[in-house]
C-alpha cells in the first residue's frame, strides 16, 4: 500500500463539457442555470412504469460525436455519445496551448 501525504493536494479544472436537458453543451447548462430555467419535465423517451415518477431531466437532442465508434461496433450507444461529445468539447475549449 502507498503512503498518503497530509499536505492538501491542488486540482485544476482546465475544461468543461456537458450534455444536459438544458442543451448541448456547457454553455447553455450555464445559461439555463443562471436564468433559473427548470429542465424537469415529463419523461417522454423511455417507459416510466417502474417508476415512482414520470418526471426526469431527459436529454432530448441527440448529439453524436463527430466521429464513428471503433470499427466492428454496430450499435451506438446514446450514453457513450453523449459522453464522447461532452469530452471533445472539454479539448476543443482547452485549444491548442
Amino acid at each position: 500500500m502507498t503512503d498518503v501525504s497530509d499536505q492538501p493536494v491542488g486540482v485544476v479544472i482546465a475544461s468543461v463539457g456537458a450534455i444536459t436537458p438544458h442543451g448541448g453543451s456547457a454553455e447553455a447548462l450555464w445559461d439555463g442555470v443562471r436564468a433559473g430555467r427548470v429542465a424537469i419535465s415529463p419523461v417522454r423517451g423511455l417507459p416510466m412504469g417502474e417508476y415512482q415518477t414520470t418526471l426526469g431531466g431527459e436529454v432530448t437532442e441527440p448529439r453524436p460525436p463527430g466521429y464513428d465508434y471503433a470499427p466492428g461496433c454496430d450499435t451506438r450507444d446514446p450514453s457513450v455519445d453523449f459522453a464522447l461529445a461532452a469530452g471533445c468539447d472539454c479539448v476543443i475549449a482547452l485549444g491548442d496551448g
